[in-house]
């Protein structure tokens, strides 16, 4: 009985992905359960963790394989419980730099309407911009490439350095293509150097997406 117990514990730990706060401004939660702190420089993100951001608020995750995390404002994100190199965004948008994978191996961020698996990339991706919007993914890649699969119909597209892509909420990923003003995206992943903040907006009414996807 006991070496189950200890076995158990061990597959338990296997799959524990963790990190750490390293750089924050503005308004900073890491919630725990039922409970909630202010961000501290430090404070460990463990599995079920949440950190939501408010206002004019940033904070920078340093994961425990080395991944890199940037925060944007009015965003939650969160690291599921048992789940390896795998991370939520709940809502707003997220910057991430991950070190190159093991073959066997894939860094997952997953939203409710799209998985984004990738083995070592620089890539921004964007959930819920606004209420016409809220289920709808956009992602782009600034460095390496991404699988992107729409949850809606398993539906798998590799999206390449430069090029960015929408999910739709219930339907397929759109085709990748390039576009010039995700080079406007903040892509600064390290506080040395200089502002982080991402002053750069997706706006859907525009012609920068929507229309150019019909």
């Amino acid at each position: 009985m006991l070496s189950s117990l200890i076995l158990l514990t061990a597959v338990q730990l296997a799959y524990s992905y963790n990190g750490m706060i390293n750089h924050f401004s503005g308004d900073v939660t890491v919630v725990t359960g039922d409970q909630s702190a202010k961000a501290k420089i430090g404070a460990k993100v463990g599995s079920g963790d949440s950190v939501k951001t408010g206002k004019d608020s940033l904070a920078m995750l340093l994961m425990s394989d080395g991944a890199v995390i940037k925060i944007n404002e009015k965003s939650e994100h969160q690291v599921p419980k048992e789940a390896e190199k795998e991370l939520t965004l709940k809502a707003g948008s997220i910057f991430s730099k991950i070190p190159k994978q093991a073959q066997e191996q894939q860094f997952r961020i997953r939203t409710p309407s799209a998985v984004i698996g990738v083995r070592g990339t620089q890539f921004f991706t964007s959930f819920g911009q606004d209420d016409k919007t809220k289920a709808d993914v956009w992602m782009c890649v600034n460095e390496g490439s991404v699988e992107v699969t729409s949850t809606a119909n398993q539906k798998k597209v590799l999206v390449h350095e430069g090029e960015g892509v929408l999910v739709p909420d219930g339907k397929d990923v759109t085709p990748p293509k390039k576009y010039e003003w995700t080079k406007g995206l903040n892509w600064k992943m390290d506080p040395k150097d200089g502002d982080l903040v991402n002053r750069s907006t997706i706006n859907y009414e525009k012609k920068i997406l929507r229309e150019e996807y019909d």
